[in-house]
Protein backbone atom coordinates (compact mmCIF):
# COMPACT_ATOMS: atom_id res chain seq x y z
CA UNK A 1 0.00 0.00 0.00
CA UNK A 2 3.12 2.43 0.66
CA UNK A 3 4.47 1.86 -2.84
CA UNK A 4 0.73 2.99 -4.34
CA UNK A 5 0.55 5.67 -2.18
CA UNK A 6 3.82 7.22 -3.96
CA UNK A 7 2.71 6.05 -7.33
CA UNK A 8 1.44 8.83 -10.03
CA UNK A 9 -2.59 8.83 -9.67
CA UNK A 10 -3.90 8.96 -13.27
CA UNK A 11 -5.77 12.29 -11.55
CA UNK A 12 -3.12 14.15 -10.23
CA UNK A 13 -4.44 17.34 -9.86
CA UNK A 14 -4.92 18.52 -6.49
CA UNK A 15 -6.90 21.05 -4.84
CA UNK A 16 -4.74 23.84 -5.92
CA UNK A 17 -5.08 23.24 -9.35
CA UNK A 18 -8.46 22.93 -9.22
CA UNK A 19 -9.04 26.53 -7.87
CA UNK A 20 -7.08 28.21 -10.21
CA UNK A 21 -8.79 26.25 -13.00
CA UNK A 22 -11.92 27.84 -10.93
CA UNK A 23 -10.68 31.25 -10.79
CA UNK A 24 -9.52 31.29 -14.57
CA UNK A 25 -13.20 30.90 -15.41
CA UNK A 26 -14.22 33.91 -14.53
CA UNK A 27 -13.02 36.84 -16.67
CA UNK A 28 -12.44 39.61 -14.27
CA UNK A 29 -11.01 37.58 -11.29
CA UNK A 30 -7.33 37.44 -10.20
CA UNK A 31 -5.74 34.70 -7.68
CA UNK A 32 -2.42 35.10 -6.05
CA UNK A 33 -0.20 31.36 -5.58
CA UNK A 34 1.33 31.76 -2.19
CA UNK A 35 3.91 29.37 -2.79
CA UNK A 36 7.76 28.55 -4.52
CA UNK A 37 8.45 29.19 -7.97
CA UNK A 38 7.80 25.81 -8.79
CA UNK A 39 3.91 26.41 -8.33
CA UNK A 40 2.68 29.11 -10.78
CA UNK A 41 4.46 26.08 -13.37
CA UNK A 42 2.31 23.36 -11.80
CA UNK A 43 -0.58 25.32 -12.65
CA UNK A 44 -0.04 27.46 -15.52
CA UNK A 45 1.62 24.81 -17.95
CA UNK A 46 -1.88 22.39 -17.88
CA UNK A 47 -3.97 25.25 -19.01
CA UNK A 48 -2.23 26.73 -22.02
CA UNK A 49 -3.46 24.59 -24.04
CA UNK A 50 -6.88 25.14 -23.28
CA UNK A 51 -7.95 28.96 -22.82
CA UNK A 52 -8.93 30.16 -26.07
CA UNK A 53 -6.65 33.40 -25.87
CA UNK A 54 -8.22 34.20 -22.54
CA UNK A 55 -4.83 34.08 -21.59
CA UNK A 56 -4.47 32.25 -17.87
CA UNK A 57 -0.95 33.56 -17.29
CA UNK A 58 -2.40 36.78 -16.54
CA UNK A 59 -5.15 35.57 -14.04
CA UNK A 60 -2.34 34.90 -11.46
CA UNK A 61 0.60 36.21 -10.07
CA UNK A 62 2.38 34.30 -7.43
CA UNK A 63 5.12 35.67 -4.42
CA UNK A 64 7.91 33.09 -4.89
CA UNK A 65 8.47 32.46 -1.48
CA UNK A 66 11.74 31.23 -0.41
CA UNK A 67 13.59 29.68 2.23
CA UNK A 68 14.18 32.78 3.88
CA UNK A 69 10.69 33.69 3.95
CA UNK A 70 9.86 30.46 5.73
CA UNK A 71 12.16 31.15 8.66
CA UNK A 72 11.15 34.31 8.62
CA UNK A 73 8.07 34.09 8.34
CA UNK A 74 6.03 34.96 4.39
CA UNK A 75 3.14 37.04 5.31
CA UNK A 76 4.94 40.56 4.59
CA UNK A 77 5.65 39.39 1.61
CA UNK A 78 1.97 37.75 0.92
CA UNK A 79 0.81 41.27 1.62
CA UNK A 80 3.13 43.41 0.05
CA UNK A 81 3.26 41.73 -3.35
CA UNK A 82 -1.13 41.26 -3.43
CA UNK A 83 -2.04 44.99 -1.93
CA UNK A 84 0.34 46.41 -5.01
CA UNK A 85 -1.10 43.90 -7.86
CA UNK A 86 -4.57 44.11 -6.58
CA UNK A 87 -3.65 48.14 -7.01
CA UNK A 88 -2.74 47.65 -10.40
CA UNK A 89 -5.06 44.97 -11.67
CA UNK A 90 -8.29 46.24 -10.24
CA UNK A 91 -9.86 43.11 -10.02
CA UNK A 92 -13.03 42.68 -9.41
CA UNK A 93 -12.52 39.24 -7.05
CA UNK A 94 -9.11 37.84 -5.97
CA UNK A 95 -8.21 34.51 -4.46
CA UNK A 96 -5.29 33.26 -2.36
CA UNK A 97 -4.28 30.25 -3.14
CA UNK A 98 -1.72 29.00 -0.01
CA UNK A 99 0.27 25.69 -0.72
CA UNK A 100 1.23 22.98 1.43
CA UNK A 101 4.76 24.19 2.75
CA UNK A 102 2.94 27.33 3.94
CA UNK A 103 -0.10 25.69 5.26
CA UNK A 104 1.91 23.36 7.65
CA UNK A 105 4.64 26.08 8.66
CA UNK A 106 1.27 27.40 10.31
CA UNK A 107 1.66 30.80 9.69
CA UNK A 108 -1.79 33.02 9.62
CA UNK A 109 -2.58 33.56 6.30
CA UNK A 110 -6.04 34.17 6.78
CA UNK A 111 -5.58 37.13 9.12
CA UNK A 112 -3.18 38.51 6.18
CA UNK A 113 -5.96 38.03 3.48
CA UNK A 114 -8.63 39.25 5.92
CA UNK A 115 -6.58 42.75 6.08
CA UNK A 116 -6.16 42.39 2.29
CA UNK A 117 -10.04 42.45 2.00
CA UNK A 118 -10.33 45.03 4.77
CA UNK A 119 -7.94 47.84 2.74
CA UNK A 120 -9.29 47.10 -1.11
CA UNK A 121 -12.29 47.29 -2.89
CA UNK A 122 -12.64 43.95 -4.39
CA UNK A 123 -13.04 41.40 -2.22
CA UNK A 124 -10.11 39.16 -1.58
CA UNK A 125 -10.77 35.39 0.05
CA UNK A 126 -8.45 32.67 1.02
CA UNK A 127 -8.21 29.21 -0.04
CA UNK A 128 -5.97 26.68 1.79
CA UNK A 129 -4.50 23.99 -0.84
CA UNK A 130 -2.42 21.49 0.79
CA UNK A 131 -1.85 18.83 -1.59
CA UNK A 132 -1.86 16.23 0.62
CA UNK A 133 -6.08 16.42 0.84
CA UNK A 134 -8.80 16.73 -1.46
CA UNK A 135 -8.49 16.98 -5.70
CA UNK A 136 -8.77 18.84 -8.06
CA UNK A 137 -12.69 19.23 -7.80
CA UNK A 138 -12.97 20.38 -4.25
CA UNK A 139 -10.60 23.28 -5.31
CA UNK A 140 -12.74 24.32 -7.59
CA UNK A 141 -15.95 24.14 -5.07
CA UNK A 142 -13.96 26.11 -2.94
CA UNK A 143 -14.17 29.11 -5.12
CA UNK A 144 -18.06 28.35 -5.97
CA UNK A 145 -18.48 28.47 -2.52
CA UNK A 146 -16.36 31.98 -1.96
CA UNK A 147 -18.98 33.40 -5.19
CA UNK A 148 -21.98 32.09 -3.17
CA UNK A 149 -21.41 33.94 -0.21
CA UNK A 150 -20.60 36.87 -1.67
CA UNK A 151 -24.29 37.13 -3.10
CA UNK A 152 -26.52 39.72 -1.69
CA UNK A 153 -29.15 36.75 -0.66
CA UNK A 154 -31.46 39.77 0.51
CA UNK A 155 -32.62 40.77 -2.87
CA UNK A 156 -36.28 39.69 -4.05
CA UNK A 157 -36.28 36.50 -6.40
CA UNK A 158 -37.82 36.23 -9.91
CA UNK A 159 -40.86 34.02 -10.71
CA UNK A 160 -39.29 31.38 -12.90
CA UNK A 161 -35.91 31.95 -12.05
CA UNK A 162 -32.74 29.71 -11.51
CA UNK A 163 -29.23 29.63 -11.00
CA UNK A 164 -26.85 26.19 -12.27
CA UNK A 165 -24.34 26.02 -8.88
CA UNK A 166 -21.41 23.21 -9.68
CA UNK A 167 -21.02 23.49 -13.78
CA UNK A 168 -17.60 22.60 -14.41
CA UNK A 169 -15.99 24.72 -16.64
CA UNK A 170 -12.44 23.69 -18.15
CA UNK A 171 -11.98 25.48 -21.07
CA UNK A 172 -12.49 28.60 -22.94
CA UNK A 173 -13.74 26.70 -26.22
CA UNK A 174 -16.95 26.43 -28.18
CA UNK A 175 -17.67 22.95 -26.78
CA UNK A 176 -18.03 23.99 -23.17
CA UNK A 177 -19.48 27.30 -23.77
CA UNK A 178 -22.74 25.33 -26.09
CA UNK A 179 -22.90 23.05 -23.05
CA UNK A 180 -24.04 26.13 -21.34
CA UNK A 181 -26.38 27.47 -23.75
CA UNK A 182 -27.82 24.04 -24.24
CA UNK A 183 -28.86 23.84 -20.57
CA UNK A 184 -30.32 27.25 -20.47
CA UNK A 185 -32.10 26.26 -23.19
CA UNK A 186 -33.61 23.07 -22.15
CA UNK A 187 -34.51 25.00 -18.83
CA UNK A 188 -35.74 28.02 -20.86
CA UNK A 189 -38.45 24.91 -22.56
CA UNK A 190 -39.76 24.36 -19.42
CA UNK A 191 -40.59 28.11 -18.62
CA UNK A 192 -37.56 28.95 -16.29
CA UNK A 193 -34.82 31.63 -17.01
CA UNK A 194 -31.42 31.02 -16.07
CA UNK A 195 -29.77 33.76 -14.05
CA UNK A 196 -26.27 32.49 -13.21
CA UNK A 197 -23.98 29.75 -14.02
CA UNK A 198 -21.37 29.02 -11.74
CA UNK A 199 -19.16 28.51 -13.87
CA UNK A 200 -19.35 29.67 -17.26
CA UNK A 201 -16.33 31.86 -17.97
CA UNK A 202 -18.35 34.92 -17.52
CA UNK A 203 -17.62 38.04 -15.14
CA UNK A 204 -18.03 38.06 -11.37
CA UNK A 205 -20.91 41.18 -11.25
CA UNK A 206 -22.76 38.32 -13.89
CA UNK A 207 -22.40 35.79 -11.42
CA UNK A 208 -23.44 38.18 -8.64
CA UNK A 209 -27.15 37.73 -10.84
CA UNK A 210 -27.55 34.72 -8.67
CA UNK A 211 -29.08 37.11 -6.28
CA UNK A 212 -32.21 37.15 -8.57
CA UNK A 213 -32.92 33.60 -8.87
CA UNK A 214 -36.13 31.69 -7.17
CA UNK A 215 -34.04 28.10 -7.37
CA UNK A 216 -30.24 26.95 -7.19
CA UNK A 217 -29.84 24.21 -9.46
CA UNK A 218 -27.26 21.96 -8.20
CA UNK A 219 -25.28 20.10 -10.24
CA UNK A 220 -23.02 17.07 -8.58
CA UNK A 221 -19.42 18.85 -8.36
CA UNK A 222 -21.69 21.03 -5.86
CA UNK A 223 -24.06 18.51 -4.10
CA UNK A 224 -22.18 18.56 -0.63
CA UNK A 225 -22.80 22.20 -0.74
CA UNK A 226 -26.41 22.07 -1.13
CA UNK A 227 -27.74 22.09 2.42
CA UNK A 228 -25.25 24.96 3.20
CA UNK A 229 -26.43 26.99 0.17
CA UNK A 230 -30.38 26.62 0.77
CA UNK A 231 -29.43 28.02 4.40
CA UNK A 232 -27.02 31.08 2.90
CA UNK A 233 -29.43 31.81 0.00
CA UNK A 234 -32.78 31.12 1.53
CA UNK A 235 -33.74 29.79 -1.93
CA UNK A 236 -34.16 25.90 -2.55
CA UNK A 237 -31.80 23.96 -3.59
CA UNK A 238 -32.41 20.82 -6.09
CA UNK A 239 -30.17 18.16 -6.67
CA UNK A 240 -29.53 17.07 -10.19
CA UNK A 241 -27.60 14.53 -11.84
CA UNK A 242 -25.44 15.81 -15.35
CA UNK A 243 -28.07 16.42 -18.23
CA UNK A 244 -25.71 13.73 -20.22
CA UNK A 245 -28.04 10.99 -22.76
CA UNK A 246 -31.35 10.98 -23.76
CA UNK A 247 -32.86 9.42 -20.51
CA UNK A 248 -30.43 11.62 -18.45
CA UNK A 249 -31.02 14.79 -20.04
CA UNK A 250 -35.11 13.53 -19.28
CA UNK A 251 -34.69 12.79 -15.54
CA UNK A 252 -32.76 16.55 -15.19
CA UNK A 253 -35.53 18.05 -16.86
CA UNK A 254 -38.11 15.89 -14.60
CA UNK A 255 -36.19 16.51 -11.52
CA UNK A 256 -35.97 20.85 -11.79
CA UNK A 257 -39.82 20.73 -13.18
CA UNK A 258 -41.01 18.98 -9.79
CA UNK A 259 -39.32 20.54 -7.71
CA UNK A 260 -40.37 24.03 -9.35
CA UNK A 261 -43.90 23.19 -9.49
CA UNK A 262 -43.75 22.94 -13.66
CA UNK A 263 -44.41 18.75 -13.62
CA UNK A 264 -47.45 19.44 -15.65
CA UNK A 265 -48.97 17.66 -18.82
CA UNK A 266 -47.70 20.32 -21.15
CA UNK A 267 -43.80 19.57 -19.42
CA UNK A 268 -44.57 16.14 -20.10
CA UNK A 269 -45.66 15.91 -23.20
CA UNK A 270 -42.64 18.20 -24.08
CA UNK A 271 -40.40 15.70 -22.50
CA UNK A 272 -41.79 12.67 -24.59
CA UNK A 273 -41.61 14.57 -27.56
CA UNK A 274 -37.90 15.28 -27.48
CA UNK A 275 -37.27 12.19 -26.28
CA UNK A 276 -38.83 10.36 -29.16
CA UNK A 277 -37.21 13.06 -31.73
CA UNK A 278 -34.04 12.04 -30.18
CA UNK A 279 -34.25 8.40 -30.34
CA UNK A 280 -35.26 8.81 -34.35
CA UNK A 281 -32.13 10.57 -34.65
CA UNK A 282 -30.19 8.24 -33.32
CA UNK A 283 -31.57 4.96 -34.40
CA UNK A 284 -29.08 4.22 -37.40
CA UNK A 285 -26.63 4.23 -34.77
CA UNK A 286 -27.74 2.14 -32.87
CA UNK A 287 -29.23 -0.29 -35.41
CA UNK A 288 -25.51 -0.11 -36.78
CA UNK A 289 -23.85 -0.64 -33.38
CA UNK A 290 -26.10 -4.18 -32.64
CA UNK A 291 -25.87 -5.52 -36.07
CA UNK A 292 -22.78 -7.55 -35.24
CA UNK A 293 -22.96 -11.10 -33.35
CA UNK A 294 -21.00 -9.13 -30.29
CA UNK A 295 -22.16 -6.14 -28.40
CA UNK A 296 -19.94 -3.28 -28.91
CA UNK A 297 -17.98 -2.34 -25.69
CA UNK A 298 -16.11 0.55 -23.81
CA UNK A 299 -14.18 1.72 -21.17
CA UNK A 300 -14.77 4.96 -19.30
CA UNK A 301 -12.55 7.00 -17.65
CA UNK A 302 -14.20 10.46 -15.30
CA UNK A 303 -15.22 11.73 -12.63
CA UNK A 304 -18.11 10.25 -11.10
CA UNK A 305 -20.96 12.16 -11.96
CA UNK A 306 -19.56 12.25 -15.62
CA UNK A 307 -18.49 8.50 -15.06
CA UNK A 308 -21.85 7.78 -14.09
CA UNK A 309 -23.65 9.72 -17.11
CA UNK A 310 -21.82 8.42 -19.58
CA UNK A 311 -21.94 4.80 -18.02
CA UNK A 312 -25.70 4.70 -18.06
CA UNK A 313 -26.09 6.52 -22.18
CA UNK A 314 -23.94 3.89 -23.37
CA UNK A 315 -26.25 1.36 -21.99
CA UNK A 316 -29.17 3.55 -23.91
CA UNK A 317 -27.53 2.54 -27.27
CA UNK A 318 -26.63 -0.61 -26.87
CA UNK A 319 -22.76 -0.06 -25.58
CA UNK A 320 -21.63 -2.38 -22.54
CA UNK A 321 -18.93 -0.67 -20.95
CA UNK A 322 -16.62 -3.35 -19.09
CA UNK A 323 -14.23 -1.19 -17.34
CA UNK A 324 -14.85 2.15 -15.89
CA UNK A 325 -12.08 4.17 -13.30
CA UNK A 326 -13.38 6.62 -11.30
CA UNK A 327 -10.94 9.35 -11.43
CA UNK A 328 -11.57 12.30 -8.33
CA UNK A 329 -10.76 10.95 -5.31
CA UNK A 330 -14.18 12.14 -3.48
CA UNK A 331 -15.64 10.17 -0.57
CA UNK A 332 -17.43 7.14 -1.01
CA UNK A 333 -16.65 6.97 -4.66
CA UNK A 334 -18.01 3.63 -5.32
CA UNK A 335 -20.83 4.32 -3.70
CA UNK A 336 -21.79 7.85 -5.11
CA UNK A 337 -21.41 6.22 -8.82
CA UNK A 338 -23.66 2.91 -8.37
CA UNK A 339 -26.25 5.12 -6.88
CA UNK A 340 -25.98 7.57 -9.57
CA UNK A 341 -26.03 4.43 -12.34
CA UNK A 342 -29.11 3.90 -10.71
CA UNK A 343 -30.87 6.98 -11.33
CA UNK A 344 -29.38 7.29 -14.94
CA UNK A 345 -29.61 3.73 -16.36
CA UNK A 346 -32.79 2.47 -17.15
CA UNK A 347 -31.37 -0.68 -19.33
CA UNK A 348 -32.00 -3.31 -16.69
CA UNK A 349 -29.57 -6.04 -15.38
CA UNK A 350 -26.19 -4.26 -16.10
CA UNK A 351 -23.62 -6.85 -17.09
CA UNK A 352 -20.20 -7.63 -15.07
CA UNK A 353 -17.81 -4.54 -15.05
CA UNK A 354 -14.69 -3.94 -13.40
CA UNK A 355 -15.02 -0.77 -10.97
CA UNK A 356 -11.98 1.12 -10.42
CA UNK A 357 -11.61 3.55 -7.84
CA UNK A 358 -8.56 6.64 -7.76
CA UNK A 359 -6.68 4.36 -10.27
CA UNK A 360 -2.71 4.60 -10.29
CA UNK A 361 -1.38 4.75 -14.16
CA UNK A 362 0.09 1.22 -13.67
CA UNK A 363 -3.26 -0.56 -12.24
CA UNK A 364 -4.79 0.74 -15.35
CA UNK A 365 -2.73 0.12 -17.93
CA UNK A 366 -2.31 -3.28 -15.98
CA UNK A 367 -6.30 -4.15 -15.72
CA UNK A 368 -6.62 -2.83 -19.56
CA UNK A 369 -4.16 -5.14 -20.83
CA UNK A 370 -5.49 -8.09 -18.85
CA UNK A 371 -9.10 -8.06 -21.06
CA UNK A 372 -9.84 -11.07 -23.12
CA UNK A 373 -10.48 -8.56 -25.66
CA UNK A 374 -9.45 -4.44 -25.46
CA UNK A 375 -13.04 -2.45 -25.13
CA UNK A 376 -14.05 -0.89 -29.24
CA UNK A 377 -14.35 2.49 -27.70
CA UNK A 378 -12.06 4.24 -24.47
CA UNK A 379 -13.51 7.17 -23.44
CA UNK A 380 -11.39 9.23 -21.02
CA UNK A 381 -9.07 12.50 -21.06
CA UNK A 382 -5.92 12.67 -22.87
CA UNK A 383 -3.81 10.84 -20.10
CA UNK A 384 -6.57 8.00 -20.42
CA UNK A 385 -5.55 7.98 -24.36
CA UNK A 386 -1.91 8.10 -24.24
CA UNK A 387 -1.90 5.58 -21.68
CA UNK A 388 -3.64 2.66 -23.30
CA UNK A 389 -2.88 4.01 -26.83
CA UNK A 390 -1.19 0.53 -27.80
CA UNK A 391 -4.07 -1.68 -26.96
CA UNK A 392 -5.96 -0.45 -29.93
CA UNK A 393 -9.53 1.38 -28.76
CA UNK A 394 -10.95 3.87 -30.39
CA UNK A 395 -10.64 7.11 -28.13
CA UNK A 396 -13.56 9.52 -27.38
CA UNK A 397 -12.03 12.21 -25.14
CA UNK A 398 -13.77 14.01 -22.67
CA UNK A 399 -12.92 15.31 -19.44
CA UNK A 400 -9.82 17.28 -18.51
CA UNK A 401 -7.62 17.74 -20.02
CA UNK A 402 -8.59 17.09 -23.57
CA UNK A 403 -5.50 18.35 -25.96
CA UNK A 404 -7.24 16.99 -28.69
CA UNK A 405 -10.26 18.75 -28.40
CA UNK A 406 -9.24 22.06 -30.54
CA UNK A 407 -10.68 23.83 -34.06
CA UNK A 408 -11.80 26.72 -35.46
CA UNK A 409 -15.34 27.57 -35.47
Amino acid sequence: MVGRDFEMKNLSHTRLFGAFLANHAIKDSVCFLHGGEGCKTKTQYHLVNHDWFEESHNRRIWTDIKDVDIIEGSTDRLEGVAGTWLEKRKPAIAFVLSVTFIEVAGEDIAGSVSKLDKTHPCPVRHIPCSGFSGDMFDGYLSVIKHLCRNVDWETEPEAGTVNIIGHFFDRYEEDRFEDVREMKRLLADIGLTTKAVMLEGSSFADLMEARQAEYNIVLPTAHSFSAELADLSGRPSILADLPLGVFGTGQFLATVAKATGRWNQPTRDYLNDRQKQTVRSLAPMIEKLNTGEESWTAAVFADVPLAAAIFAYLRDIGIEPLLVGLLDRGKNSKERFEAAVGRLDRAGDRPDHVLLVDPTRSELVNEYAGMTKAPDLLFGSTVEIQNCKSFGSNPVEIGFPSYSRHGLF
